[in-house]
């Protein structure tokens, strides 16, 4: 990861980006954990959701976690898919989880360590997410650093590439991030 430029953003940067518009702000962590305390103004796509089935395997693997104290989840296999339904490719993507993870060496790691921002900046990169970044020390340190933060559900907000286009010459309207032409204009001939 780090030979594709992976970069971690500190909190106070994070939130310098997202209150200007440059970038968007991703918790990846469970819906539960975003619906108690987020990062003001962020999006909630889950990198993992609670086991959803019943079958056999699922509820020897709930189980298996439950045994260890851990609440079972699997990955979300539809991530990059919901990721790419409410943000496009091209806007820079700043993802948050827990602690954020890192990629340096440190004393007892060969790779740093391990999260769910990285682990979701390996899944972005593979649907083709190029400008993607991560909180480093992640919600916990947004809020060691008294960074604004909200509580409940997301409210499923859709981020378009030219939200901030406004362009006073085009006498169009949007319709889902496309720009349609003025209808009047052809018939008023």
């Amino acid at each position: 990861m780090q030979a594709s430029g992976v970069k971690q953003v500190d909190a106070t940067e994070a939130y310098s980006r997202s209150k200007s518009g440059g970038a968007v702000l991703v918790d990846v962590r469970l819906g539960n954990k975003y619906e108690s305390a987020h990062a003001a103004g962020s999006l909630s796509i889950p990198l993992y959701n609670p086991i959803q089935n019943w079958d056999l395997a699922s509820t020897i693997r709930r189980a298996g976690f439950a045994f260890f104290g851990i609440y079972g989840t699997e990955l979300n296999t539809n991530f990059a898919d919901d990721v790419l339904s409410r943000i496009p490719k091209g806007k820079q993507i700043i993802l948050m989880c827990e602690n954020g993870g890192t990629l340096e060496n440190k004393s007892g790691t060969k790779y740093g360590f391990q999260s769910r921002s990285l682990k979701a900046i390996y899944f972005l990169q593979q649907a083709g997410f190029r400008n993607v970044s991560y909180v480093k020390g992640g919600i916990a340190q947004w809020a060691r650093d008294k960074l604004p933060t909200a509580d409940g559900p997301d409210d499923g907000t859709v981020i378009f590439e030219d939200d901030n286009d406004d362009d006073a010459s085009d006498l169009g309207f949007k319709v889902g991030g496309f720009k349609l032409p003025q209808l009047t204009s052809l018939f008023s001939r």
